[in-house]
Formats: C-alpha cells, structure tokens, sequence
C-alpha cells in the first residue's frame, strides 16, 4: 500500500528530527550542526548586502508580526488531511466493514472543530481599552511583586493587574496568556475557555482519526493474511483447496453483489 509507506516515510522523517533535537547537546549534535551550520554562514556571508536585509525583513515578517499565513496552513493541513482520511481510510473501510458507520463521528469533529476555530479567531481575548480601562483595573489587585503597576507607553494607560501589551496585537490584553499565530490573535481572559474547547476537539479529531487508521490497516493486514492462507497455501494442498476456495468464492460474490445493490451499479462478469 502507498499508504503505509507514506506513514512510514512520516514517522521516519518526524523521527529523525526528535532524535536530532533530543542529541543536540551530544557530541553527535555537535557535529550535524557543524556540517549544517558551517556552509549556510558561509553562504550568508558571500551573498550581497541587499538580499542579507530582504531576508532577514522577510524571516522578521514572518516570525513577528501578524498575517494569516498560519491560518492558511492550518485550514490547508485539516483539508487534505481529511482528504486522505476519506479516500485511504474510510474508503478501505467501508469494503471491509460496510456495516459501520465510520463517516459520522470524523464529519461531526470536523464541523465542531471548524466551528469553534472560526469563533475563536473573531473571538475578543480582551482588548483593553479607554472605554473598558476602568472595568479591567478593578478586577485583580497588584501584588506588587509580580504585578505592579506601570504605564503601557503605547497604549497610554495604567496596565492593569494580570494584563500585558501585546506587541503583535499593539493592544493591551486582559489576563494575557500568549500570541496564538495559528488563530492570528491572543489567548486572554475572554476566549481562554473557547481556546481550551478547541483544543479539546482537535483533540478528539486526531484520536478518531488515529483509531480509524488503526482499525483499517488491521483489517487490511487480517485480510491480506487470510487471503495468503487460504489462496495462496491451498494450491499446494488439493484438499484445503477443495473445502476453502468454494466458500471464499460464494463469500467474495455475496459482497461483490451485496455492494453493488448498494451502490447502484450492475453487475457485470
């Protein structure tokens, strides 16, 4: 199966990267950043001043401010990722255990998921204001230990307690927790519930789609075994092939036909 090897081609190259990261302080390490570092600062060094300062505005562009690129991803990622599911997945899966519904648990996740990905993305994390300042300053006290009070020069205003300017969003979020760049906005008081419920439904696509993958390649393996055994074997041994070829032919017509009722379609020898 193409598949499998695409899986195990994944897990290699996945693999490999942990194992690198895992011996970066290894004299091993030590040697692949050699190998990789060495040539790529020479070549940074060789190239013109002008392409230096396009790339490091690029890269900067990209780690530091904000644009949908990594939104774009996530929906690209989810889309062909169920794209696979559905033909190598659940496809196998219906030609071996027709009975199942194996369709309405993945597309049920899918939409909760999308649901609360576009609700989180338009969702306010707590935008500080000069209209809300006062609500917000009200609601935790300084500590003065790790909160104190100090003036945001931006936005020109006292920060309340437990909140922090956010230099990608140029606002000050209430409870700040992070800069999501996968929903292109902060985590804050307001949507730290909602993030939390994503997460938990991205949580429950991946589980259902590991067991799905799981449960075919199982049935796939089973079958492949049987057919081996009981094909392949039995046309050494007459006598398995007598009281095993006539029943697995009747089985194998039963679903040829079983399926074709299904779908519509006629059958043709």
């Amino acid at each position: 199966m193409d598949y499998v090897t695409n899986i195990i081609v994944y897990v290699g190259f996945c693999g490999s990267l942990l194992l690198c990261y895992s011996l970066r302080y290894t004299i091993i390490g030590y040697i692949l950043k050699s190998l990789l570092l060495k040539p790529m600062s020479i070549i940074w060094q060789v190239m013109p001043l002008t392409v230096r300062k396009t790339i490091s505005e690029a890269v900067r562009w990209f780690l530091f401010e904000r644009h949908c690129i990594y939104q774009v991803t996530y929906l690209i990622i989810i889309i062909i990722g169920h794209y696979i599911l559905i033909m190598d997945v659940i496809t196998v899966l219906y030609r071996y255990s027709w009975l199942e519904n194996n369709l309405l648990l993945g597309a049920g996740c899918l939409f909760f998921n999308g649901l609360l990905y576009l609700l989180l993305c338009f969702s306010n994390p707590g935008f500080i204001t000069s209209r809300n300042k006062s609500v917000y300053a009200h609601i935790y006290e300084y500590d003065h230990f790790i909160y104190s009070p100090k003036p945001c020069t931006i936005c020109c205003h006292i920060i309340p307690a437990r909140a922090k300017h956010c230099s990608r969003c140029d606002n000050c979020i209430f409870r700040f927790d992070h800069h999501c760049v996968w929903i292109n906005s902060c985590i804050g008081g307001q949507n730290h519930g909602l993030f939390i419920t994503f997460l938990f439904s991205l949580f429950v696509m991946i589980t259902n789609a590991l067991w799905l993958n799981c449960r075919m390649l199982y049935l796939f393996s089973v079958v492949s075994y049987y057919y081996y055994f009981f094909i392949i074997q039995s046309t050494r041994f007459p006598l398995i092939k007598w009281y095993t070829i006539g029943p697995l032919n009747t089985l194998r017509l039963y679903e040829f036909n079983f399926m074709n009722f299904r779908t519509g379609q006629v059958c043709s020898f």
